[in-house]
């Protein structure tokens, strides 16, 4: 028999195809299915941007303090830390460090947490420098998924991502085919024959036409290898 450890998380894009107040309401429906599960099950759900919550604590104050007990029940793992998941490309140095000490902040005001593990699904590159500054910053490591392993080959799904200072943190890729375009509904097809995907869903896995990276390249996508010439657009 198999025993499966069940990740629980909610990933939401506060603004992206939509306005601020849909992503509101989208916080506000799954952290209300989020707290019924818990309730109900053995459960443990996971979230992190600290944005959210604030949204949940001005439009739903009940709701955000039935949240802080299951923190403290320890049935709501809060992840990150950072106040929203930013673009990891283009900031500078001192977005990131406000991003970090703002979420932070945030969380240990309302629920005396403080994450170690940093956390950015989206964010379709990752300069070299944010190792130096998570590092700097008390965290011991790094959840991502993109860029995807079809657009960029890493020698592995964990491994120790160097900074240009030398600093070291533990960095691990999401890599389950399942992450983006599964299928909706059919969760237990894809644990039982592998991942289902949603009917139309381009596959990444096959596109030729998709702009491949070069295979070992850590560079391109701003994970970058300690040797070798370093490119200025890596740094933060």
């Amino acid at each position: 028999m198999k025993e499966l450890h069940l990740i629980c998380n909610a990933h939401i894009d506060p603004v992206w195809q939509w306005d601020w107040n849909e992503g509101a309401t989208a916080a506000l429906a799954t952290f209300y299915s989020a707290v019924e599960l818990a309730g109900e099950f053995d459960y443990i759900f996971c979230h992190n941007d600290a944005l959210l919550y604030e949204w949940v604590e001005e439009h739903d104050p009940a709701l955000f303090a039935h949240i802080q007990e299951l923190v403290k029940k320890g049935k709501w793992h809060i992840m990150g830390g950072w106040y929203v998941q930013p673009d990891c490309n283009v900031p500078g140095g001192e977005g990131f460090v406000r991003q970090i000490e703002t979420g932070l902040k945030y969380f240990k005001e309302k629920f005396d947490y403080r994450p170690t593990v940093a956390l950015n699904f989206d964010s379709f590159g990752h300069t070299q420098g944010l190792v130096q500054i998570l590092k700097k910053c008390g965290f011991n490591g790094y959840l991502f998924c993109r860029p995807m392993k079809e657009y960029l080959s890493l020698p592995a799904m964990h491994f120790n991502w160097i900074g240009f200072d030398g600093s070291s943190i533990k960095a691990v890729r999401c890599e389950d085919d399942t992450i983006y375009c599964s299928a909706l509904g059919r969760a237990v097809e894809g644990v039982e024959g592998g991942p289902v995907r949603a009917a139309g869903a381009e596959d990444r896995r096959t596109d030729g036409k998709r702009r491949r990276i070069e295979k070992g390249s850590f560079r391109d996508c701003g994970i970058s290898k300690r040797n070798g010439e370093r490119r200025s657009s890596d740094r933060t």
